[in-house]
């Protein structure tokens, strides 16, 4: 039987400071994209999730998949066996991971399981999306890659491997502000005919975000 299963990593927040988000990065590049070229043909759905929530003091990538549970251990081993993670846990960076099938019983056993209060068609048919996007994600990051000299490996000095992230970040964020809104607002809001839609305010650290096709 199949379910979603949740990969979550907890970073080290310091809530005096910006979310060291680079470290999301370094994650989804060395050990995310590693275990899906290990088992991508034995996943059906898959997307991550990244947030930084400071009223719980939480910053937290999820690496979400449906699959069966044969599966989902061997994506568990594969990941505590990953070196990133012994990296970013020897230099205090990473607070946990764990598995949650591990913690409670997991019923999410319906492609539309565990999703918003939504239409019950819109919660069958958004995780085909959201793994679109979590794919052109992937992509994106690695087409910087190929732009930026000097690649790190997780043997190195991490000073060295937080510069590298970082500045990947800078270009990916330089991406999203400069040609996100057409790249990714318009032409969705073009598949939908260009019909309006109800955009609703979210405060996030402090500001708030409106979205704007």
């Amino acid at each position: 039987m199949k379910k979603w299963n949740n990969f979550r990593f907890k970073i080290t927040w310091d809530v005096n400071q910006n979310p060291k988000w680079w470290i999301d990065l370094f994650i989804l590049d060395d050990i995310v994209r590693k275990v899906l070229l290990e088992h991508r043909d034995e996943i059906e759905l898959w997307r991550v999730h990244r947030m930084a929530d400071i009223d719980s003091v939480r910053h937290q990538l999820t690496f979400l998949c449906y699959t069966a549970d044969k599966t989902a251990k061997s994506i568990d081993t594969s990941i505590s066996a990953k070196d990133t993670l012994k990296v970013l846990k020897d230099n205090n960076l990473l607070k946990e991971y764990f598995w949650e099938e591990k913690l409670e019983k997991n019923t999410k056993t319906n492609i539309q399981d565990g999703e918003d209060n939504w239409p019950i068609e819109l919660k069958k048919s958004w995780p085909f999306f959201i793994q679109g996007v979590s794919e052109m994600f992937l992509e994106l990051i690695a087409q910087i890659k190929n732009q930026i000299p000097d690649k790190v490996q997780p043997s190195d000095p991490i000073s060295l491997i937080e510069r590298y992230y970082v500045e990947l970040e800078k270009r990916l964020l330089g991406l999203w502000y400069e040609s996100g809104n057409r790249a990714f607002f318009h032409h969705i809001n073009a598949v939908f005919g260009y019909a309006p839609l109800v955009a609703s305010p979210q405060t996030v650290f402090g500001i708030k975000m409106v979205a704007s096709f």
